[in-house]
């Protein structure tokens, strides 16, 4: 179907995984082949952090 790329994130355990030809893989970083984009897996978890806590106060 095109799907170039399956991206998994626990926010329970703060982690990253991709499926790659059925196999889930830990990853620390999440990226699509052939692209410069990398998403660090901690930075999601960074930002979510910061808008928590600004929604908090």
């Amino acid at each position: 179907m095109g799907v170039q790329a399956v991206w998994i994130v626990n926010p329970k355990r703060r982690s990253g995984f991709i499926v790659d030809r059925g196999a889930l893989l830990p990853v620390d970083e999440l990226t699509v082949n052939g692209t410069d984009i990398p998403v660090p897996v901690f930075e999601i978890f960074v930002s979510l952090d910061a808008l928590k806590a600004r929604s908090a106060s």
